[in-house]
């Protein structure tokens, strides 16, 4: 009698060990999920790019270019060349470009006065730095 007594009680402890191992499993998985940023405040002004990345490789041809994130949900930027207005549509950190030019814009980091944006434009991918001006 005394060891099914024994064998019972350490069936209840090992269910009980595994439940709590369980349960730290689970949280610990859901703590690692990225978190998605919120941009749609952060975003409104003026940005220069600092410094600009094509497929990899650091590249000039958008020096000068900025975006001015307009209320209402407007956008001008100059990064064809001349400055046009877009409107666009934020959700989480994507920032849609709308328009004949649809592009979408991937916040990837953004502090007060500095921004990472990822995007692809006719097949290339783009990383910019943006300054706030």
């Amino acid at each position: 009698m005394r060891i099914k007594q024994l064998h019972f009680f350490t069936w209840i402890i090992l269910s009980f060990l595994i439940s709590i191992q369980w349960s730290c499993t689970v949280e610990s998985t859901t703590s690692d999920e990225p978190k998605k940023v919120e941009v749609a405040n952060q975003i409104a002004g003026d940005w220069v790019i600092t410094a600009a990345e094509k497929s990899g490789k650091s590249t000039v041809m958008l020096e000068g270019a900025y975006f001015k994130f307009q209320p209402e949900n407007k956008m001008a930027t100059n990064i064809t060349g001349s400055e046009i207005i877009y409107d666009i549509d934020v959700k989480d950190n994507v920032i849609q470009q709308k328009g004949n030019v649809e592009i979408f814009y991937t916040v990837e980091s953004i502090q007060d006065t500095t921004m990472v944006l990822t995007f692809n434009m006719r097949g290339y991918p783009f990383k910019l730095n943006l300054t706030k001006s």
